[in-house]
């Protein structure tokens, strides 16, 4: 029987961290097993309102033999996503369809906090939104990349990640999806210029990237606020240019004709 090391213990633990390191941002995303929903809002100041959902399953934690709870707060133990945005966010616990998580309200979040925040992952996820001067105003330009898949899982070469595709129901690396596990949406205070990516829907001022499989690469850009997407100072110019033109002739033609009528002089009586 093989002896186990501190040291083996110590890599041991160090691998199931990076696991459920992994699952606080993909929630399990195994094959459509978890969710991520986020809902921001970009203000004109460049900070964020909105709400952002992690949650795994109910029936992963029964297989794994833990309570829903216990298994969260193991995630959250190692990756808090509420506690690295600071004053700026606050938690609550989420139970909902089966699902346990942690429900995370930001409150004029700075953009760079939050792409700090994210880009603090286990992963190599990122999500910058970042302001961009351009011909008719400013621009936010939003670039998103997370990789919450199966694969992803499996690629950490962890027998706990097999233990944990079993108990969603399949293997970890060709799971097939079961549905959209992660959603985002921005709603930005001026129109959306361009979009597009996995899953990407806009209309009006907000873009919508949704995944099925946990990997979800998105870009737009959409302007701060509705100046840009102004019609041209020229559409409304030339109306005005050609009205005051025509009063200026109609003036000018009333003034020639009372000068003539001056020049004649009054009418000769008999």
């Amino acid at each position: 029987m093989p002896l186990t090391t501190p040291i083996a213990r110590s890599r041991r633990r160090h691998r199931t961290g990076s696991l459920l390191a992994l699952a606080g941002v993909a929630v399990l995303a195994l094959a459509g097993c978890g969710r991520l929903d986020a809902d921001l809002r970009v203000n004109i100041d460049d900070t964020t309102d909105g709400t952002i959902v992690l949650a795994v399953p109910d029936r992963v934690a029964t297989a794994l033999g833990e309570t829903p709870d216990a298994l969260w707060q193991r995630v959250l133990d190692q990756h808090d996503l509420a506690a690295r945005l600071g004053d700026s966010a606050t938690s609550a616990p989420y139970h909902a369809g089966g699902y346990t998580g942690t429900k995370i309200t930001l409150h004029a979040t700075p953009l760079a906090d939050l792409a700090t925040a994210v880009a603090d992952g286990p992963g190599d996820e990122t999500l910058t939104i970042a302001r961009q001067a351009a011909d008719r105003g400013d621009q936010f330009v939003v670039d998103v990349h997370l990789d919450l898949s199966a694969a992803t899982l499996a690629r950490l070469g962890d027998e706990d990640a097999g233990t944990a595709s079993s108990a969603a129901g399949g293997d970890a690396a060709t799971a097939s999806p079961a549905g959209d596990d992660v959603e985002l949406a921005l709603t930005f205070p001026g129109k959306v210029a361009s979009a597009d990516g996995t899953g990407a829907s806009s209309s009006e001022n907000t873009v919508t990237w949704s995944s099925s499989d946990g990997v979800l690469d998105g870009h737009a850009v959409a302007w701060s606020s509705n100046q840009g997407t102004r019609v041209p100072w020229y559409v409304f110019a030339l109306p005005a240019l050609v009205l005051a033109t025509i009063v200026t002739l109609v003036l000018t033609t009333v003034a020639r004709n009372r000068r003539r009528d001056a020049a004649g002089g009054p009418p000769s009586r008999h």
